[in-house]
């Protein structure tokens, strides 16, 4: 069995700048190979901590599955993970074009190390942020191979997603990764944000000040969302069965 622990106080720790660069998964109490049980063990842990209610900074992770730099979908991603910083919450960026995933294949036997930590640093984030270019009609290559290796890790989580497009308004691949997120049973916000190549300069900086206060909303609204879905899914997981308790028990023993 698996223990963690949290400080009998964390409602003070200091805001961390936004992280524009990818990092190694962070150490810590609850950090270990299994994903799921480390999920477990942030929500037991947060329930220890607040009687119920999070005490702990709300962590939203932001992916780019852009293989392009410079990238407009990755300019897009600093204003929304700035105005989830400002909203109060601690923010990441996790980088696809930086990593060296394989193809997905659910016949292997085991999962790579690396991998490993990876998925165990999305179980850590509270919401996420996606965002990718539109490739034909749909969300990159990398992004959906990312995906695919994810399903404990975001279980009742909140998304918002962005979208950068030649010149129309990104309307499939936004519907596509909704129907991702609702497949595994997680929640994403009713709004989203879509740029095109018109909404910024030749050195490839967000000019449209339109899309600049969308994004900062969509950061400020998942960070706050976020929070208060997190918390409601982890207590209804950890604390038993009944149809009261809606959904969330079916995932207690994943």
């Amino acid at each position: 069995m698996t223990s963690c622990s949290i400080p009998a106080d964390n409602r003070h720790v200091k805001h961390s700048d936004v992280v524009l660069t990818d990092s190694a998964a962070s150490s810590g109490d609850c950090a270990h190979n299994r994903t799921t049980d480390v999920y477990r063990c942030n929500i037991r842990a947060t329930l220890r901590a607040g009687h119920g209610y999070a005490h702990t900074m709300i962590t939203v992770l932001g992916i780019t599955g852009s293989m392009r730099w410079p990238s407009h979908t990755h300019m897009m991603m600093e204003v929304a993970l700035r105005a989830a910083r400002e909203s109060g919450a601690r923010v990441e960026l996790l980088d696809l074009r930086t990593l060296e995933l394989p193809m997905y294949d659910p016949r292997a036997g085991h999962i790579p190390p690396s991998v490993s930590e990876i998925r165990d640093r999305v179980a850590d984030a509270h919401a996420y942020l996606l965002g990718t270019p539109e490739y034909h009609g749909s969300i990159s290559g990398a992004l959906k191979n990312f995906l695919d290796y994810l399903y404990p890790e975001i279980n009742g989580k909140l998304f918002g997603f962005l979208v950068s497009t030649g010149n129309d308004l990104g309307t499939s691949a936004l519907t596509h990764l909704r129907e991702i997120v609702s497949y595994v049973h997680a929640w994403s916000l009713p709004y989203s944000v879509a740029a095109s190549m018109e909404d910024f300069d030749e050195a490839g900086h967000l000019t449209d000040l339109h899309l600049r206060d969308r994004l900062a909303r969509l950061g400020r609204d998942v960070t706050v969302y976020g929070q208060l879905i997190y918390d409601q899914f982890a207590r209804d997981r950890v604390t038993g069965g009944g149809a009261h308790l809606g959904f969330a028990p079916w995932h207690a023993g994943e």
